[in-house]
């Protein structure tokens, strides 16, 4: 499997999970609860479908089309899931360090963290692959 095939996988994965998570919460918002977030209120509701379900299914959706894409949309996929996870897992670390938490906590950051920092180095190694390959035009992206 070459690095682009595998980071074309990878990112199908992180496209498929940003999808269903995004459905789950737009279907199912009071699925919060299991962090500690209560929707009794319609206006918790809807955000939750907004930021949980929206904006998950927003990402999902740009993944997907990278993983369609050329070799440069896979490496922005890439790039986006490592900055989003990690980013996600960096500030869930600081709100851990700061706050009393649910033991959820700790392993929504260690996934968080595994995921974006794995997304990280496929970012690289697809980067490395591609600046190593002969010259000449990406036939994936006429």
């Amino acid at each position: 499997m070459s690095a682009e095939q595998a980071a074309r996988a990878w990112t199908a994965l992180c496209a498929l999970a940003y999808l269903g998570l995004g459905l789950w919460f737009l279907w199912d918002p009071s699925a919060v609860a299991m962090v500690g977030i209560e929707t009794a209120e319609g206006t918790a509701r809807a955000e939750v479908r907004a930021m949980y379900g929206g904006l998950e299914l927003g990402i999902g959706a740009f993944l997907c089309a990278c993983v369609l894409g050329s070799s440069t949309w896979v490496e922005a996929g890439l790039g986006l899931c490592a900055a989003t996870l990690l980013a996600l897992g960096s500030a869930r670390g600081i709100g851990i360090a700061l706050d009393a938490t649910a033991p959820i906590m700790t392993k929504l950051l260690v996934f968080e963290l595994s995921v974006g920092a794995l997304s990280a180095l496929g970012w690289g190694l697809l980067r490395r692959s591609k600046r190593s390959a002969p010259a000449g035009p990406d036939p994936s992206e006429s």
